[in-house]
């Protein structure tokens, strides 16, 4: 066998004749979206980062059953649910040619939009957690095209600080796309469109922060980042700036990030 840090840098190879043994995944959450991509979240502790292990041919099937996630609590399902809006965000946003996964991730945030207040309300809504169990399956479909900046600093927190991912993105989200701004006015406008969300003569990404930002206090989800990590100093918030920019999750995000980037949006968020 390989060593097991080789197998982050390229899927192996199957010797003639073999095959890869059939995965079924049965998501407890809605969601990390894990269940649809055949990759493996990992956090290497000695050089405290996230890293991927995956084989592009595995076979998945996924089995989404809303009773599963019934016992969940209200905390852990805003949190997971604030992963899947944030996936099918940053998919939708990837500057790549892509119209399938493009309308996968807006009919995901439309469900979000729709089931996930309801089912943090009531968590024994089924109606609700199927359909959040769809939207969280659907964004996962979505970033194949890709991720963005949202994950390629929260990947690098969690690692260092052990913070809960989607609580994580749930915070980060408003603040990554005041930093892109009015950049990303003609995709906020698809999104403006499909949730149906009032204008009032305001440049379309503003209008898609008010309503992240009014869903996040719908979920309870710190407006600040150092209500989760607490003070950071300037080498901490440099230290963090520079995972980011090496973490490749972070490379299809709207527009490159770099160091000082990812530095103001920490700066920012605390």
């Amino acid at each position: 066998p390989r060593p097991a840090l080789d197998y982050f840098s390229e899927a192996p190879t199957l010797p003639a004749g073999g095959r890869l043994v059939p995965c079924i995944t049965v998501p407890t959450t809605a969601g990390t979206g894990a269940e649809m991509d055949s990759g493996s979240m990992y956090t290497n502790t000695k050089e405290r980062i996230k890293q991927c292990a995956g084989h592009s041919d595995l076979p998945l099937v996924a089995i989404l059953d809303p009773e599963l996630s019934l016992g969940l609590p209200k905390t852990l399902t805003a949190w997971t649910g604030a992963d899947a809006l944030v996936h099918a965000i940053e998919a939708f946003f990837v500057p790549a040619y892509h119209p399938m996964c493009d309308g996968i991730a807006l009919q995901a945030i439309q469900k979000i939009q729709q089931y996930l207040p309801l089912v943090v309300e009531d968590g024994g809504n089924l109606e609700a957690r199927g359909e959040m169990l769809v939207a969280s399956a659907l964004a996962g479909v979505s970033f194949q095209k890709g991720l963005g900046a949202v994950h390629g600093l929260s990947e690098p927190i969690g690692a260092v600080y052990d913070s809960h991912h989607g609580l994580t993105n749930g915070i980060l989200l408003p603040h990554v796309l005041r930093e892109l701004g009015a950049s990303t006015d003609d995709h906020c406008a698809e999104i403006v469109k499909i949730l149906a969300l009032p204008t009032s003569g305001k440049h379309a990404s503003s209008v898609v922060i008010d309503w992240v930002e009014n869903l996040r206090e719908q979920l309870e989800i710190p407006a600040r980042l150092g209500d989760l990590l607490g003070d950071l100093d300037d080498d901490a918030v440099s230290a963090l700036a520079l995972k980011a920019e090496k973490n490749p999750t972070g490379f299809t995000n709207f527009r490159p990030f770099d160091a000082e980037d990812y530095a103001r949006v920490i700066r920012r968020a605390l």
